[in-house]
This record gives structure tokens, sequence and C-alpha cells, in this order.
């Protein structure tokens, strides 16, 4: 294992096999899926991170906008 990736699974970490590859869990990445394990790479977190910050920033804006409609 690479020490670059170390600070992404030290809470912890999942891997699940599927159909198209593995599914993988940390706290900070949430879920995400790889192809090959081989993407495990520090590149490949920052991405998971990212991606969830969007969703998260997605979501609150759903929220905001649910919530003034319903006023």
């Amino acid at each position: 294992m690479k020490k670059e990736i170390l600070k992404f699974i030290e809470d912890g970490i999942n891997i699940k096999k599927t159909n198209e590859g593995y599914e993988v869990f940390t706290v900070k990445t949430q879920h995400f899926n790889i192809y090959s394990l081989n993407e495990l790479t520090e590149e490949r977190f920052n991405k998971a991170i990212k991606d969830l910050e969007e969703r998260n920033e997605f979501e609150r804006k759903l929220f905001h906008l649910a919530y003034n409609d319903t006023k």
C-alpha cells in the first residue's frame, strides 16, 4: 500500500467486490466505485472527496429550494 493514501483510510476502509469492479467506502469519501484496485491512488481519493463535496452542495441547494417553496 502506498503511503500517500494512508491519510484517506486512517479512519477505516471498506471495499466490496461488484460485477463492475469495486465499491469503496471511507468516512472522508463515502461511497465511490472503481474498476481496479490499482485506482486506489491519492488522485482518486481526492476526486471522490471533490465529488462528495459537489453532491453535498447540490443537495443543500435542492433543500433550500424545497424549503423556500413551502413558505
